[in-house]
């Protein structure tokens, strides 16, 4: 199973993230929207309502939640998770307990389709520095983040 994660600021307090995947011929939706500074939280699934919190505790000092429900005949887990040492929350999706692993990068080429460079020759002075390799033109951008699950 393919699940896809995104994230989106609706204004300088309100994040809403979104996990889409399909299982067995059916397509779900997770989405949490977080008031980084109200302490609002709001969980929808398949575009339900089925959670809202608001407190007073979250929006003085938000320390992250948890927040389960079902999606379908699976159990589904969002966590909010302070980042260490800075500001900003990581946000993830559990589905049966298992934590969907977050594949932010597309894997590089391997060594076998990677060709030598040119060689070296001798310079007078500072080498220049190597320019960075140009991304492929296909390659996803940050948002959305594709995540596998097993």
């Amino acid at each position: 199973m393919r699940v896809v994660q995104k994230e989106e600021y609706e204004d300088s307090n309100m994040l809403k993230v979104s996990w889409v995947w399909s299982w067995e011929g059916v397509t779900h939706q997770v989405e949490l929207r977080h008031g980084r500074r109200s302490g609002i939280r709001k969980v929808y699934v398949d575009r339900q309502l089925l959670e809202r919190q608001k407190s007073m505790k979250n929006m003085v000092s938000d320390v992250g939640s948890q927040h389960e429900f079902m999606v379908g005949n699976r159990r589904a887990e969002v966590l909010i998770v302070p980042k260490a040492g800075s500001a900003g929350y990581l946000y993830q999706i559990k589905i049966d307990g298992q934590a969907i692993e977050q594949n932010m990068v597309p894997p590089g080429p391997t060594c076998s389709n990677l060709s030598p460079g040119p060689s070296p020759s001798p310079s007078h002075g500072p080498s220049p520095s190597p320019s960075p390799s140009p991304s492929p033109s296909s390659s996803p951008s940050p948002n959305p983040t594709q995540v596998s699950y097993p």
